[in-house]
């Protein structure tokens, strides 16, 4: 069964044993280029292999971008 959730504001289908590491992966991010939040509260990095996520969670990641 999958998870329901909200991913930077659209409604995603993700499966049910996902963690912040695997949806990091599934969209090629870098974990150390990245700030996820969950349900507005910042996730360490240390712990997105071990962060699940849960069903109707509203996660929102965030890319450092440079320029100047």
């Amino acid at each position: 069964m999958d998870l329901t959730i909200q991913l930077n504001g659209k409604t995603k289908s993700i499966a049910q044993t996902a963690s912040i590491t695997t949806i990091l992966k599934e969209y090629k991010l870098n974990p150390f280029a990245v700030v996820v939040e969950i349900n507005q509260t910042a996730v360490d990095k240390s712990t997105f292999d071990t962060t699940t996520i849960s069903n109707g969670d509203c996660i929102e990641i965030l890319q450092f971008v440079g320029g100047g």
